[in-house]
């Protein structure tokens, strides 16, 4: 039950701070909200927990969150603005891949304390990370063209949940199909590392079944947020065009 909780407790703190940073930081804040979002599903994937009974990875609110990011991009700023975004998580992720691994390669003192744990989240080349970068991209590209194409053929605004969830559910699905395959079940050498899967067949169906269910929960929820903030955007309350005042 303590996990339930939390989950939507961060579910619902997530989608709060992504519309804070809209309304103060306009476009612009949505673009620096799509890194802490990529980052952190990225080092939350390796924690293991249970929902409901079934097993999952934490991590996914992070993630999926970015979604709801790049469909008020597409839905207010248009395809362009969407992909930049996705290419900002991209690079983002990149960077702080590359920045992370250097760090681990540095020899710690005596004194340290922190040299096991970085070195198990993140070096050398976290599984996780690698595949991580490669399912985000296919997926949001898949998001953020299939919303276009949506909002082309169903314009109007009582549409707007069928762009969000439509995409983002497709896209989600693609997503997590291809993570749980090769994050947690195939074996394979990648840049001179070894790795193997972590679950048989059976566990890693769960895992996709509890996830994906837990991406459509987080795709229903953040429909009225999508909402919220295209009302903002109307209502003239988003300050766009400048990062604002702190």
């Amino acid at each position: 039950m303590q996990n339930i909780i939390l989950w939507f407790v961060m579910l619902l703190i997530n989608f709060g701070f992504i519309l804070y940073f809209y309304k103060n930081y306009g476009k612009n804040g949505l673009y620096a909200y799509i890194p802490i979002t990529i980052i952190l599903a990225q080092i939350q994937v390796n924690k293991a927990i249970e929902i409901g009974g079934m097993s999952s990875t934490l991590g996914n609110i992070m993630f999926a969150s970015s979604f709801l990011v790049t469909d008020i991009l597409s839905e207010k700023y248009g395809l362009k603005a969407a992909a930049k975004g996705a290419k900002i998580g991209l690079m983002s992720n990149i960077a702080a891949t590359i920045l992370l691994q250097v760090s681990v390669a540095f020899e710690p003192s005596t004194a340290d304390y922190s040299q096991i744990a970085m070195e198990t989240l993140f070096g050398p080349l976290s599984r996780f990370t690698a595949v991580g970068l490669i399912c985000y991209w296919i997926s949001q590209n898949i998001d953020i063209h299939l919303f276009e194409k949506l909002k082309k053929r169903f314009p109007e605004n009582k549409h707007l949940w069928l762009r969000n969830n439509g995409s983002t559910m497709l896209s989600q699905f693609v997503d997590t199909a291809i993570f749980t395959y090769l994050a947690f079940y195939v074996s394979f050498d990648f840049l001179g590392f070894s790795y193997v899967g972590f679950y048989d067949f059976k566990t890693c169906l769960e895992i996709f079944t509890t996830t994906y269910l837990m991406k459509v929960v987080i795709a229903t929820f953040d429909t009225p947020f999508l909402y919220l903030a295209k009302k903002m955007h109307k209502e003239g309350t988003v300050q766009d065009g400048k990062l604002g005042e702190v």
